[in-house]
Order: C-alpha cells, then sequence, then structure tokens
C-alpha cells in the first residue's frame, strides 16, 4: 500500500512539473492528489497513521490477528491529549504467554516489547531522546493524504514541540490551519505552543477563548460534540487565570468545566480550593 500511494504521489508530482496543475488542479498538489486518489487518500492516511503508531512502539504492535483492545486509539495521540483514549486491556501482553520454548526463543528476534519512542525503559540502553522522529515522515504523509484531519496537525505539532522543534511546530499547526481555517483543536495546540515553549500567556489566552469560541460555533449544536477538546481548552484557560491571579475568571471557566467533565468532584475541589479565603490570593507564579 505504501509503495502504491508513493507511486501516485510521484506520479502526480511529475504531472505538477509538466504543468498539468493548470488543466487538473488549480489549487496544486494537494489537489492534484486528491484527483489522483480520490476518498482512496482518506485510507491510505489512515494506514500511514497507523504505521507511525507501530513505529511510536519500535515495532511492537498488534496484527489483525492479536488482540488490538488496548490499541484502539493510537498511543502517540493518547499521549499528546489531542484524543481521548478508548485503549482497554493489556497493551504489554497482546502476544500472550509464549505457545512453546520455540516461540519463546524466537521472541529474541523480532519487536516482543512494548515500548514508547523517547520513553525510558529497564529494557533499554539507549534512552532514545529524539527517537521520537521516527513517526513524523508517516504523519507528514497522512496530512499530505488527508489535510482535513486536525487530530494529526495538532499531535505532530505535539511531538515536535517535545523534540524542542518549536518553529516547526507552528509552522506545521498554520498549515494546518490553511485546510481548516479556525478549527478550535489546531487553535488549542497553537496555544500549547505560547504557553509552554514561548512562555507567552497573553498569545496562549487569545488562542484558547478563540478556540472555545469555534468550538461553540461547530461543536455545540452537535449530537456528539467533542467534550475531550472542551475539557481541555476549559481546564487550560482555568489554569491559565489561576496562575494570573484572575480567580473571578478562573471560576467562570471551572463551573462550566464541572458541568462536562467526567470528573466533577475533582473540579468541585478546585473551585472550593479557589473560594477558600487561603485561595483568594494565590501567589501569582506567572505574569501575563
Amino acid at each position: 500500500m505504501a509503495t502504491l500511494a508513493a507511486g501516485v504521489l510521484t506520479l502526480a508530482v511529475s504531472l505538477g512539473r509538466m504543468g498539468w496543475p493548470d488543466m487538473l488542479a488549480p489549487r496544486g498538489r494537494d489537489s492534484l492528489t486528491a484527483v489522483f486518489l480520490g476518498e482512496t487518500r482518506r485510507l491510505l492516511a489512515n494506514h500511514f497513521f497507523i504505521k507511525a503508531d507501530a513505529y511510536f512502539h519500535g515495532g511492537y504492535y498488534p496484527s489483525v490477528f492479536d488482540n488490538q483492545n488496548a490499541y484502539q486509539t493510537a498511543h502517540f495521540v493518547e499521549d499528546a491529549g489531542h484524543a481521548e483514549s478508548k485503549n482497554e486491556g493489556d497493551e504489554h501482553d497482546f502476544l500472550g504467554r509464549p505457545r512453546n520454548w520455540l516461540d519463546r526463543f524466537g521472541r529474541h528476534f523480532y519487536p516482543s516489547e512494548h515500548i514508547h519512542l523517547g520513553e525510558d525503559s529497564e529494557h533499554r540502553h539507549d534512552h532514545g531522546h529524539g527517537e521520537e522522529r521516527e513517526i513524523l515522515p508517516w504523519l507528514r504523509l497522512a496530512a499530505t493524504l488527508d489535510p482535513e484531519n486536525p487530530v494529526t496537525y495538532a499531535s505532530t505539532a505535539y511531538w515536535l514541540r517535545r523534540m524542542g522543534k518549536v518553529k516547526e511546530a507552528e509552522q506545521f499547526l498554520r498549515e494546518g490551519l490553511r485546510h481548516l481555517p479556525g478549527d478550535p483543536q489546531i487553535l488549542f495546540e497553537l496555544g500549547q505552543i505560547h504557553r509552554e515553549a514561548n512562555q507567552d500567556l497573553a498569545k496562549a489566552r487569545n488562542l484558547w477563548e478563540a478556540a472555545l469560541r469555534r468550538w461553540e460555533e461547530r461543536e455545540a449544536s452537535k449530537a456528539e460534540p467533542n467534550l475531550f477538546l472542551l475539557n481541555q481548552i476549559l481546564a487550560n484557560l482555568a489554569k491559565l487565570e489561576e496562575e494570573a491571579g484572575r480567580n473571578a475568571q478562573a471560576v467562570i471557566y471551572l463551573r462550566r468545566l464541572k458541568s462536562v467533565s467526567p470528573f466533577p468532584e475533582s473540579i468541585q475541589q478546585w473551585l472550593d480550593r479557589l473560594s477558600s479565603p487561603s485561595g483568594a490570593s494565590p501567589a501569582q507564579k506567572l505574569k501575563p
């Protein structure tokens, strides 16, 4: 499948160089890809998305014959905080117990340990900081084939940011906004960059407030709105306002968050702390 996709993309680019874009694709390479692949491009994009998750596990990944319950949500997306996990079961043991000594011996010759690239493991001697870059080519290919999936942009930017490639992460998100203007998930991750990497709290607030407005416009009326994203936006806005000493505004976000959070008791504890005399004037750790 990868060879097929690469061949089609190469053909598309070659035709582009021959002047075909003016006839077939006035909007350039993305449209050429759409012309030649049609809806199949989304299936290919999903294939490369899963391929990225397999690389994230160093090749240790369930096949269609294995138990996939612990891999329903791509782990690199779950770790990036851009999808609600649907994973259940033992992610370390989808292969099951070795059937015999030969099976046990054979597992020394292929990936048979659950790892995440870039994380330390007691079983690994190379602690591999920066290994996450191995997933990036697959994610870029997935974004090229399906430029209307905000999760691809947001999760890719998270891993770029984690590797210290902040500018590259921001550029990738802005590319996503060209395809998906005003997308709340992309705006949220852009705010994360300014909050975590640039320490620019004013820009982070503006971006998260914009993400909240766009969420209201696009998700609130849906039968199954993306409440996971709403939780992320509201929680980060509340934390930002609390750190800035603007408790009244933080309480507004927390009351809204409590109504949609799967953990309302924890949010109430947060509200109680802000409402207590000792929480009325929290230390201003960061200035906006």
